[in-house]
């Protein structure tokens, strides 16, 4: 019963949650009203199901204190006849009255308990259910801290599926050698992200291995293992806050001289000195007072602040303008200098001078080499980029 109100009352957080995210989709294609009506049903099942609720428990407990008023009329009933045969004395009927409102009490604070039960057994199962998910990637107990790495990646016969089970990596081979720049290139759906993330350690390869300077990464503490690594999203996610508070997230204990140069070498520096409040400038929630560009080269400072020897960009520049590109393609390389990277790309242009292009397709490697000489082989790298420039008249 209990059960029906709480997913009813998700529903409508739910939707209050999509509806307020996403109010300029909404408000673009005029639907306003639709998401009015939906939201008016969801309330209606919600007050449909609180009234069933609230029904049972309206006639529950009026029944329970009358049979609890039953039992004391019944005892006065045959108590007052036992001591008129003088079966019973009068103090005797009192004693047994006294009993048995002693004995109605705890049943009427029972009967008020019930309902809190009832509520609170469904909100347990809620909570049980989120304890009881089961961790996808562990930490051994024993597992070890690098204090520094020099970089090498290594991927070895590496293959991974999602809760399907259909493989989306499959035999996997690829050695990042220290300070080596990689691009991973192919078709969405490819698998380019699930390596990346991989790297991260975020899941664990059914079968193969990933190695980083010899250590299997299942070895390594996860802490241990992602402060060296640094990370610049397709969707940079901000924190509400200043611009110093989200560039200083990379490197905590940061002072402000060394904010300031992972900003100017991030290209952000410029544009954050022309806000009001400079670096104490408020960026709203998840940055929405900052252009694309700009969250980008402030995600690519906080990378720099940190500091770390692999860098990991996934579609870093795949929502810009041309300048924006630009700047960001600039801040890419001082990010680049003496680290490991491992680059995801669309667009073809941000990737033509790394050291290595790894083309996927379907979750296997179909083509290695540099731009140059993908290019000349004319397969599905080549194939690629004249979709991407030769037609486009570029």
């Amino acid at each position: 019963m209990y059960q029906s109100v709480n997913d009813q009352a998700d529903l409508i957080s739910n939707h209050l949650q999509d509806t307020i995210s996403n109010i300029k989709i909404i408000k673009s294609f005029g639907n306003e009203q639709y998401e009015i009506n939906r939201f008016t049903e969801f309330s209606r099942n919600y007050r449909e199901e609180n009234l069933k609720a609230t029904r049972f428990w309206s006639i529950f407990v009026p029944i329970i204190n009358t049979l609890n008023e039953l039992g004391n009329l019944l005892t006065l009933v045959f108590g007052a006849w036992g001591v008129m045969v003088s079966h019973l004395t009068i103090g005797e009927l009192a004693a047994l009255l006294t009993y048995v409102t002693l004995l109605n009490k705890p049943i009427n604070r029972f009967n008020g308990l019930v309902n809190i039960i009832q509520r609170s057994g469904v909100s347990a199962k809620r909570i049980f259910q989120i304890l009881d998910t089961k961790i996808e990637v562990k930490e051994k107990e024993n597992a070890i801290n690098l204090t520094s790495i020099q970089g090498n990646l290594k991927f070895e016969g590496m293959e991974f599926a999602y809760h399907n089970n259909q493989s989306v990596i499959r035999n996997f081979n690829l050695d990042i050698q220290p300070g080596m720049s990689v691009a991973l290139v192919g078709s969405s759906g490819a698998g380019k992200s699930t390596i990346a993330k991989i790297a991260a350690r975020f899941y664990d390869p059914q079968k193969g291995r990933v190695l980083l300077d010899g250590h299997d990464l299942q070895d390594i503490s996860l802490s241990s293992l992602r402060s060296h690594i640094g990370i610049v999203p397709q969707e940079t996610l901000l924190l509400y806050g200043t611009v110093k508070e989200n560039i200083a997230y990379g490197k905590l204990d940061a002072t402000d001289q060394e904010i300031e140069a992972a900003a100017k070498a991030a290209n952000a520096h410029d544009f954050i000195i022309g806000f009001p409040d400079g670096y104490q400038s408020i960026i709203g929630e998840q940055g929405v007072k900052l252009s694309g560009g700009q969250r980008q080269r402030i995600a690519i400072a906080r990378v720099l602040l940190k500091n770390p020897q692999i860098v990991i960009l996934d579609e870093a520049t795949s929502a810009l303008d041309s300048e924006s590109e630009q700047l960001i393609q600039e801040s890419i390389k001082q990010l680049f200098k003496g680290r490991t990277s491992l680059v995801i790309a669309h667009r073809l242009s941000t990737i033509a001078d790394v050291d290595l292009i790894v083309v996927l397709e379907k979750g296997e490697i179909v083509e290695t080499g540099t731009h140059t000489e993908l290019i000349a082989q004319g397969g599905r790298y080549a194939y690629l980029y004249e979709l991407q420039f030769v037609k486009s008249g570029n």
